[in-house]
């Protein structure tokens, strides 16, 4: 994926609604975790930082709420949204049977 890909698909999200609830998907602070995500993923895309060891620490960020909040939909959003469709990104493992 391209830093513009990742870019477009933010701010598709933005403005995106639910066809079902016709609410939008992610509300204002879920849209700012999940843009912190994007952000940093453009950022790595791009290099910015690998030449000079400027890239930084990993991203490390606390998203909490109380029951209901939305914080597993946000999950669901980065994963399956930005890393497995914008960005290709596959599964490497399989659940073991028990």
């Amino acid at each position: 994926a391209t830093k513009a890909e990742v870019a477009a698909w933010l701010k598709k999200l933005k403005g995106r609604v639910s066809e079902k609830t016709g609410r939008p998907v992610v509300n204002a602070k879920q849209f700012e975790m999940v843009k912190k995500v994007a952000r940093r993923v453009m950022r790595e895309i791009d290099g910015e930082g690998i030449e000079d060891g400027n890239m930084g620490e990993p991203l490390q960020w606390c998203m909490h709420g109380g029951p209901g909040t939305g914080k597993s939909h946000v999950l669901r959003i980065i994963r399956h949204e930005l890393f497995e469709k914008v960005m290709k990104w596959t599964k490497m493992f399989k659940r073991r049977k028990m």
